[in-house]
């Protein structure tokens, strides 16, 4: 199962058109996404024909900017949830593997607009519990290195979209700037690795070398010169494998040699284990290293350096420059890249489930470890260790601050005669209940960052079921047996229905005949397979 995505630009005129046809030829995806179609349904409709989609669903374009359009193949078992000119959001049901989700998005092109992008993106994360994958257009970067041009992006727009992905727990996959991105599922095929030649210089220090070499091209027939080379290279390839095959025999030789000097203690042994231990790391390194100064330039090269030389050199500088680093680039500029490198290996850990060791250990070893080279080397703007401090105090406190008051709202919950608990519910929640209770204007900074990890927590909440008094039908979950424990088509209900207008008058019993009659079969199904316990319980 194959999915393609391409930001056409404008499917009106016939280069496009091509380019589309010639992708799905090649592709042969199994379901395609298109944006910025610019055109309308009937057009869609029609190309998705003659490209041999069985299904297609349209966002019509505005004028002539926008337009979306996903095409399906009957292979692909695709449940369309929701759209809007940014994106459609669809189920993907396979037999398979368990069914999760597809956003086809298009981020909003304005920057002022670009923040929108990023809280459709969190509002559409809490809206399913399924795995979920997004793809498209985001109109965005995520690193100054993604940037062609001159010019750089604005570092607060990176940190919103980077901002974004981490609110919902995504990970980046690929990088296309308007490029095709295909994404391919479940694909077994295992592809042969091709053979490509490397000659090796360590090579032409092994005596018999050249002769073998010279006696296997003498003794090739009389052919083109392609094949010959193609012939030659074949040979030295196999060579190069017996003579690595027997340079590991030679160091296991000298291991044993080595490990049999290691127990004697008088000074003649010991001489020879120190001699004996270092002839493989000297070998190797004659080996491989081939020198390229003569004696007269190293001696040249470490003498002092006389006035006249520095003379000469200052006066070969052109009248409008100076020593040093060119000024031309700021120091910021030039080592930016250690800030996008440490965020992209922490953006990795984000999504892991790490203890407080587990993060310290990470941020000592391999975050701080990052930049430590350049620091040994070059003093790094202030402003760009306040950023690298400011990543790194993200990745730790990240998770610990929303964990700590998220036990303030789980006591809210089980401990409501409490003091704090009666104390808090008399300010902001005196008529509700810490679930229902909303975000006053003007409110502390303690009771704003509670009721931000009580967001948090609400998306892992679900209902058990009792009396049902409690339990709106449409808006609660608790439906088990299904995935979100939603009902599907709640927007033909009383949004204040509870669940227990669903039993028999005073009976710990399902009216069936009247769930039948206002849901679906699948959702239907899943209401009577659950069991009731006693009303007084």
């Amino acid at each position: 199962m194959n999915f393609l995505s391409w930001n056409c630009r404008g499917l009106g005129n016939s280069r496009a058109v091509r380019v589309l046809r010639d992708l799905v030829k090649t592709r042969k995806p199994d379901f395609l996404f298109l944006s910025e179609t610019r055109v309308y349904s009937n057009k869609i409709m029609e190309l998705s024909s003659s490209f041999g989609f069985a299904n297609n669903y349209v966002v019509d374009c505005i004028g002539r900017a926008g337009g979306l359009a996903i095409m399906w193949m009957n292979t692909v078992s695709c449940s369309i949830n929701r759209s809007s000119m940014n994106y459609i959001d669809v189920d993907i049901i396979d037999n398979l593997v368990p069914s999760w989700k597809l956003t086809c998005f298009y981020g909003m092109p304005e920057r002022v607009r670009r923040r929108k992008s990023w809280d459709l993106l969190r509002h559409l994360s809490s809206m399913s519990q399924l795995p979920w994958c997004i793809f498209g257009d985001f109109n965005d970067l995520f690193f100054q290195s993604d940037k062609e041009g001159i010019h750089d992006h604005p570092q607060y727009l990176m940190n919103d979209f980077r901002e974004c992905i981490t609110d919902c727990e995504l990970m980046e996959m690929v990088y296309s700037d308007h490029d095709p991105i295909h994404l391919d599922l479940f694909n077994d095929k295992l592809s042969k690795k091709e053979f490509r030649f490397r000659f090796e210089n360590t090579w032409l220090k092994e005596p018999s070398f050249r002769g073998d070499v010279q006696m296997q091209w003498d003794n090739l027939p009389r052919m083109q010169l392609m094949p010959k080379l193609l012939s030659i290279s074949s040979f030295m390839a196999k060579w190069g494998r017996n003579f690595v095959h027997k340079f590991r025999e030679k160091l296991g030789k000298q291991k044993s040699i080595v490990n049999a000097l290691a127990d004697k203690t008088d000074s003649e042994s010991i001489h020879n284990y120190f001699l004996e231990r270092d002839k493989p790391s000297q070998q190797m390194v004659d080996a491989n290293v081939i020198g390229v100064v003569t004696e007269d330039q190293n001696g040249m090269l470490v003498s002092d350096l006389t006035f006249e030389e520095f003379t000469k050199a200052v006066k070969q500088m052109h009248p409008d420059k100076s020593s040093g680093p060119d000024v031309g680039s700021s120091k910021y500029s030039v080592f930016k890249f250690l800030k996008d490198r440490i965020w992209k290996r922490i953006h990795g850990w984000n999504a892991k489930l790490l203890s407080k060791a587990d993060k310290a250990v990470l941020l000592k070893s391999v975050a701080t470890a990052i930049p430590s080279y350049c620091m040994t080397c070059f003093m790094l703007p202030k402003k760009l260790c306040q950023e690298i401090e400011r990543i790194l105090n993200g990745f730790w406190w990240s998770s610990s601050s929303s964990v700590m008051l998220g036990k303030h709202v789980w006591n809210f919950v089980h401990k409501p005669q409490s003091l704090v608990s009666r104390v808090f519910k008399a300010k902001y929640y005196p008529n509700s209940h810490i679930l229902n209770a909303s975000s006053n204007e003007g409110a502390s900074f303690i009771w704003s960052g509670i009721f931000k990890a009580k967001e948090e927590l609400e998306k892992g909440f679900k209902w058990i079921l009792g009396n049902g008094k409690d339990i709106l039908v449409i808006s609660d979950p608790w439906l088990r047996g299904k995935e979100d424990f939603m009902i599907d088509n709640g927007d033909d209900f009383d949004v204040n229905m509870k669940v227990n207008q669903l039993f028999h008058h005073n009976s710990a019993e399902w009216d069936r005949e009247k769930i039948y009659d206002m849901f679906n079969e699948r959702d239907a199904n899943a209401i009577l397979n659950l069991i009731i316990p006693k009303l007084d319980a």
